[in-house]
């Protein structure tokens, strides 16, 4: 009973990502990851300052930044 509830929640969870906005859920994949910005930046040699314009929805990465950030988060 209780992986069923656990399995619909989880479904409707990723329903529910498509609608929040990108930098929303690029801070909820680091917030999931458990890690601070500057790690993540540190990590990926970024600006931590780049982050977080993009998870405050400022502007958007560039294309190389995205797949960096995809093959992080995947």
């Amino acid at each position: 009973m209780i992986q069923v509830s656990l399995r619909r929640f989880y479904e409707k969870t990723v329903i529910d990502l498509s609608n929040i906005p990108f930098g929303r859920r690029l801070a909820l994949l680091r917030g999931l990851k458990e890690k601070k910005q500057q790690e993540v930046a540190d990590e990926l040699k970024l600006s931590s300052k780049n982050l977080s314009k993009w998870e405050n929805s400022e502007c958007e990465p560039s294309l190389i930044d995205l797949k960096q950030l995809s093959d992080y988060y995947a």
